[in-house]
């Protein structure tokens, strides 16, 4: 097996690189067997040269590098940008911009206001973009700025969960709406301002109806 066409994974696994495919990895095991690794999901994109490199979506120089979509974060902003095929989503939380912590495909903004971080993690098949709600005394309400397709705009919703996994309540309110164009698509930028209204949904074990009850458990975090 010539050296270039191995990767070693550990000492005791290799890689056949050249038998990379979107979709697995093959592996070597002696010189007449092979083990196959297949996922329903993409693990490999091409680069700049055509050749499969493992999906990793690292952050550098404000865009996820080796990821299967287009995207980056926006300039002195809170917020990024994506785009795949027809898909078009632009996101921004509106609080003074500052510099983010980078560590691999994660951007954490720490305490834009205090008790409150938000999050920007670019996975291999979307992205997640939140924001963290430390403590009680965290700021509430927050405007967001988003840009995309025409009918998805139609079904904007956010949700959340506190420490323990309950459903907090959440009101939007709708500050403006207009038709735009990005990348020749037909698209809708809205501002929605978005309040966490202390309150999450429990259970009642008797009834087993659910209510909401002011007994949050921090942190809580809204998407």
């Amino acid at each position: 097996m010539p050296k270039e066409n191995i990767v070693y994974v550990n000492k005791e696994t290799m890689e056949i690189e050249a038998e990379r495919a979107e979709f697995s990895k093959t592996f070597y095991v002696t010189d007449t067997e092979r083990k196959l690794v297949s996922s329903r999901s993409p693990i490999h994109v091409k680069d700049k040269k055509g050749n499969w490199v493992d999906i990793t979506c690292e952050i550098k120089n404000n865009k996820p590098i080796n990821c299967p979509y287009k995207a980056k974060m926006l300039k002195d902003k809170i917020g990024y940008q994506m785009e795949n095929e027809n898909i078009f989503i632009e996101m921004e939380i509106d609080v003074p911009y500052k510099k983010p912590d980078i560590e691999s495909n994660t951007a954490i903004w720490k305490n834009v206001t205090p008790g409150v971080d938000i999050v920007l993690s670019f996975a291999p098949t979307h992205v997640q973009f939140f924001r963290i709600l430390k403590n009680k005394k965290a700021r509430k309400t927050f405007d967001c700025r988003i840009v995309l397709d025409e009918k998805k705009a139609e079904h904007i919703a956010f949700g959340g969960q506190d420490a323990e996994g309950n459903a907090v309540h959440l009101e939007q309110v709708e500050k403006y709406s207009k038709n735009v164009k990005r990348k020749g698509l037909k698209l809708v930028e809205k501002v929605i301002t978005d309040t966490f209204m202390q309150e999450v949904t429990t259970m009642n074990e008797k009834t087993r109806k659910r209510s909401w009850s002011k007994k949050v458990k921090y942190p809580v975090v809204i998407h």
